[in-house]
């Protein structure tokens, strides 16, 4: 799960670090700070993924998330596409629906973004091997014949 939080933190605190630089003046005149606004504009959709991801993984387990295997690049990019996705989604909320709070917006918008993203990963299936998807219904040992990888039922 960190391996795909991570970029999607990382994307958030980027534009949040630009958005910073860009308009200083503004994010100085904001009452509860800088910090403040941080922890609002990264902090709750890296929850809302995080949520997200928890609830896919629960319902369809995602074989990359498996904690027997190593996907982080997949993660990574599954974490920086649903981020980017988020952003993109969050652009139009925000600028459309000024009422909604900008933290409700990006939150909205990362439950989105993770929801297109999480299912486009390959799941589990039982009698499957975890590591490369091999049929493992006729195995005679708890080894999997193609990559030697142990034997275990989802």
């Amino acid at each position: 799960m960190l391996w795909f939080l991570l970029p999607f933190v990382c994307v958030f605190a980027g534009l949040f670090s630009w958005g910073y630089s860009a308009e200083n003046a503004w994010l100085a005149s904001q009452e509860r700070g800088a910090l403040w606004l941080a922890a609002l504009l990264i902090g709750i959709p890296a929850l809302c993924a995080w949520f997200m991801a928890e609830v896919f993984d629960r319902l369809v387990p995602k074989r990359a998330f498996d904690a027997r295997v190593s996907r982080r690049w997949t993660l990574m990019f599954a974490g920086f596409a649903a981020a980017v996705l988020s952003v993109v989604l969050a652009t139009p909320l925000i600028t459309v629906v000024p009422k909604l709070n900008d933290g409700v917006s990006l939150g909205l918008a990362a439950l989105a973004g993770t929801a297109v993203v999480l299912p486009l990963l390959r799941g589990k299936h039982r009698g499957e091997c975890v590591h490369c998807g091999y049929d493992l219904c006729a195995a005679p040992e708890p080894r999997c014949p193609e990559c030697g990888a142990m034997y275990s039922v989802v």
